[in-house]
């Protein structure tokens, strides 16, 4: 209220002073003391002042339009950063982002995050899964067929000599590798030969038969026939085996696949019980 009462009376002060001076300019012309003034006259001769009102014949106060207050004063800074978010708020709704950046309004900045949360999620939970795949994938039934397919029984190189065909000594360092090799590159042929090679160093390694020099494939499946299932794998290896090492015919893909694909039970059968009885314990050996 002070502080307006300063301003009215500032404004009183520079609008009357110039009032003053042209009234005193005036009363200097004035007649000589002791003749009659012309009030009318004194008033129409310093032009229509703002302050006078000539119908109402009295002092009529000026108009002072009131200039806005500063926001800092009345409300403090609180009030100030408001208003300037409120700004921003409207630039940004208007388009004007400034520098050309993204700006996101509340409901886009929660929709964005809920976004992110969602891509961590999946990802958390693909993660999982990989990890509980390579932990258990060993225990699934197909992935223990392909294990039991491709794990090798460890073989005796030195007993190669003895087996019922000529082969060359290298090639049985790794047999059933050299086999799996070969079968991919489609000599069925060759690889069905190291296949039944295999078998029969693999059945010597564990104790099922003895492996000797000048014995007949059929001793060998004689000495098998307490273990019928394991007979059988063994009688169709070497069924393909001669058909292609005696008789010169090569072996079907799906012959030699079926032959392949028993060596899951091969390695069971063999591996199973395994003797423990010395090589003339065992049917169709002479003691020595």
């Amino acid at each position: 209220m002070v502080h307006l009462l300063m301003r009215q009376l500032i404004c009183l002060c520079v609008i009357g002073v110039p009032t003053l001076v042209a009234c005193q300019a005036n009363l200097s012309a004035a007649p000589p003391s002791g003749q009659e003034v012309d009030a009318d006259r004194a008033l129409r001769s310093i032009g229509n002042p703002p302050w006078y009102d000539k119908q109402e014949d009295r002092y009529a106060p000026p108009t002072i339009r009131k200039s806005p207050d500063n926001p800092l004063r009345s409300d403090g800074w609180i009030a100030v950063e408001v208003n300037n978010k409120k700004k921003e708020r409207a630039k940004q709704n208007q388009g004007g982002g400034g520098g050309g950046g993204w700006t996101f309004s509340g409901l886009d900045a929660n929709l964005f995050t809920v976004l992110i949360l969602v891509m961590l999620g999946v990802l958390l939970l693909a993660l999982i899964g990989l990890l509980l795949f390579h932990s258990l994938r060993d225990y699934m039934p197909g992935r223990q067929q392909t294990t039991l397919a491709t794990t090798a029984i460890k073989i005796d190189p030195t007993r190669v000599s003895d087996l019922p065909f000529e082969v060359a000594q290298a090639t049985y360092d790794n047999p059933l590798a050299e086999a799996e090799a070969l079968m991919k590159a489609g000599d069925l042929n060759q690889a069905m030969v190291l296949l039944y090679g295999y078998m029969l160093l693999a059945l010597d390694q564990a104790r099922k038969i003895d492996l000797q020099r000048g014995k007949t494939n059929r001793m060998y499946l004689s000495e098998l026939k307490s273990i019928p299932e394991l007979r059988r794998i063994v009688t169709a290896a070497m069924l393909g085996f001669e058909d292609v090492y005696f008789g010169k015919h090569s072996i079907a893909r799906d012959r030699f696949q079926d032959i392949w694909s028993s060596l899951p039970a091969f390695h069971q059968l063999a591996t199973a019980n395994p003797a423990v009885a010395s090589p003339a314990g065992l049917p169709g050996v002479a003691p020595a």
